[in-house]
């Protein structure tokens, strides 16, 4: 090696600088309750889309991180619209916690959204899932599904996703449509768990 010359990768991306590690995750006293997952998956996904579309960032590497953050709210939405059906006995009445039992789903949002249709749909008042827009929701489950259907091909590589090309535009309105049907669904049932408490 010449002297004065670096090794090939000892200053590569500044590897080499050697730092003290500080702890990014801090542990508070009283959990955050309120904050809903989904909804956190969801935001992101909507913060790369428009980015995107502001036309700054790369779109083949943000925008699969897009879709897979978009699907990931897909599934747990429809995973929570689930549990809001065993947790509901009835429209009148609560079931008791030792009777809820844990979702054994999987990642295919076809067979989940199945399960909604089985279990929170009944939980759902007539009327307020008739104005929903739940088939354009099945027809987004059934794309998302169609290309995806383990929760693998947007986030490992190999799985498919490096086939896939994204019309932006259309994802934000499908993500934002999506989200308005999910939320208006789980507000539904949130409302009739808290009424049967107060009726308690």
């Amino acid at each position: 090696m010449v002297d004065g010359a670096k090794s090939p990768s000892s200053d590569r991306f500044g590897a080499s600088e050697k730092r003290d590690y500080r702890p990014f995750i801090q542990m508070h006293d009283v959990p955050k309750g309120w904050v809903y997952y989904p909804d956190s998956f969801y935001l992101a996904s909507l913060l790369i889309v428009e980015s995107l579309l502001a036309r700054t960032g790369f779109p083949p590497l943000e925008g699969t991180a897009a879709v897979f953050l978009f699907r990931h709210y897909v599934e747990l939405s429809l995973k929570n619209l689930i549990m809001y059906g065993r947790v509901l006995a009835s429209l009148e009445k609560n079931a008791s916690a030792s009777d809820v039992e844990e979702i054994r789903g999987g990642h295919s949002l076809r067979k989940l959204w199945g399960m909604c249709l089985a279990e929170a749909k009944p939980m759902v008042d007539v009327s307020v899932w008739n104005n929903c827009d739940v088939r354009f929701l099945e027809k987004c489950v059934d794309e998302l599904d169609n290309h995806d259907n383990k929760g693998f091909a947007f986030r490992y590589h190999f799985e498919g996703g490096e086939q896939c090309g994204f019309d932006f535009h259309q994802l934000l309105e499908t993500m934002q449509h999506a989200y308005r049907v999910l939320h208006t669904l789980q507000e539904e049932l949130d409302d009739t768990l808290d009424a049967n408490e107060i009726q308690r």
